[in-house]
């Protein structure tokens, strides 16, 4: 499953992801990650995604206090699924 960065989120554990998209432009056809994980700033625990699609056109931030795994990292100028 996909999901784009829909606010800025700090995770407090270990981000997993097999797959980062970074986006120039706007993202659609995507699920945001609050789908997921509910409308939090603040996760806590462990996370593991599939896909993570972040746009650099929203400007939000992602931090995390544990290890960063990222399998595959791709750009796009858009992304439309």
């Amino acid at each position: 499953m996909s999901y784009y960065l829909n606010s800025n989120l700090f995770i407090n554990g270990d981000l997993n992801i097999e797959s980062l998209i970074i986006v120039k432009g706007e993202i659609s056809g995507v699920k945001p990650i609050t789908d997921l994980i509910g409308n939090k700033q603040i996760y806590i625990g462990n996370l593991k995604l599939n896909e993570l699609v972040i746009s650099e056109f929203n400007n939000f931030e992602l931090n995390v206090e544990g290890n960063t795994t990222t399998l595959s990292q791709t750009y796009l100028d858009k992304l439309n699924n």
